[in-house]
């Protein structure tokens, strides 16, 4: 099984400033950027250079931006000799790759200097190498669907946001919060026309009558209706209907 990107750019950073011998015949890195580049990867051969595994990919991503590559694929360049090169992008146009700096080792370089040194041209990258997918593009968070209140709840909470501040201290952080959410709410408020608010005001009337007259002592329900009944009052008048 192939490494994560994430793994694969753990697996090459580790190489840097080591001192351990490589995986390959000679010891070194020396003209073994595939290798190196697959190694990261963990998986096995297939092609006997950078430009024919370039070839061979399924999914090829022609750029000449380097900065446009994301981190954790193999990147291609075309070199003035056969073989090609490839080394492990890091991102912002930064690669792992081996030789450039040292001879057989692996250091970090910006993309642009493989291409200067050596005469290259940069090819693209792949999300596949040798026949392994290596990455996956990143599933899109799908945006967060939010649900238009309805009049009678934002209505609601306007009087109790309202009520609540009464009872807080200007300049603490529970008031500055208390007052953005009301700020929210007018927001939706100012969405819903003037025969939004006109119903609202008769279902209020309605309501109240029906609570008076199950109590006539006038419980905190009829209490509660009246206030909501002179909210919607203030509303009209400061113009928050739509």
């Amino acid at each position: 099984m192939a490494r994560s990107t994430g793994d694969a750019i753990e697996w090459g950073r580790s190489w840097v400033d080591s001192t351990r011998r490589a995986p390959t015949k000679d010891g070194t890195w020396l003209a073994w950027c595939l290798v190196f580049v697959r190694s990261c990867f963990g998986i096995d051969a297939a092609y006997t250079s950078a430009i024919k595994a370039w070839a061979g990919a399924e999914r090829r991503h022609v750029t000449s931006r380097a900065e446009s590559i994301p981190a954790g694929v193999p990147v291609f360049w075309r070199t003035p000799g056969p073989h090609g090169h490839v080394a492990l992008s890091l991102g912002n146009g930064y690669v792992l790759s081996n030789d450039i700096l040292r001879r057989g080792k692996i250091d970090v370089v910006h993309s642009d200097v493989i291409t200067k040194r050596w005469g290259a041209t940069l090819l693209g990258w792949t999300e596949d190498l040798n026949g392994r997918t290596v990455w996956s593009p990143p599933k899109p968070t799908p945006p967060a669907v939010r649900v238009k209140p309805t009049f009678r709840r934002l209505h609601d909470k306007e009087l109790d946001l309202i009520e609540k501040l009464q009872h807080l201290q200007p300049g603490t952080p529970q008031h500055a919060r208390r007052e953005r959410e009301l700020a929210e709410v007018y927001k939706y408020l100012r969405t819903y026309p003037a025969s939004q608010y006109a119903a609202r005001r008769r279902e209020c009337y309605a309501a109240k009558d029906q609570a008076y007259r199950a109590r006539p002592k006038k419980p905190k329900t009829v209490e509660r209706y009246e206030r909501l009944i002179t909210r919607i009052d203030f509303l009209v008048r400061r113009g928050i209907p739509a």
